[in-house]
């Protein structure tokens, strides 16, 4: 679970946007799911009959992504593609990539 939230200036990729994982459910997780987000959740939706902005209610998520932040609750995935990049997707095909990779782990013992 997570979300698409935007209008985040301190955002890495320069377009505003970050994917947000977390539990379904804020007794579980702090930034976890509202209740009004696992109520209303409707993932295969359009976007524009959807409930927008129901994680400001969060106490935890206005303090790390501030009360401007627009949010929508998704179902997320992982997924690599033919170039090796790890992808994080949502069932409704809003998708994003690491916008910078982490360096390479040292193999261990030229193995791991």
């Amino acid at each position: 679970h997570g979300r698409e939230v935007r209008q985040v200036h301190s955002a890495a990729g320069g377009m505003g946007m970050v994917l947000q994982l977390s539990l379904a459910g804020e007794e579980e997780d702090a930034e976890g799911w509202t209740k009004k987000e696992l109520s209303g959740y409707d993932g295969w939706g359009h976007d524009s009959s959807r409930k927008w902005n129901l994680a400001r209610e969060a106490d935890a998520f206005r303090a790390k992504w501030g009360a401007q932040a627009v949010t929508l609750q998704h179902r997320f995935y992982l997924h690599v593609d033919a170039q090796d990049n790890l992808w994080l997707s949502a069932e409704d095909g809003c998708e994003g990539y690491l916008a910078a990779a982490p360096p390479a782990r040292p193999k261990v013992f030229g193995l791991f």
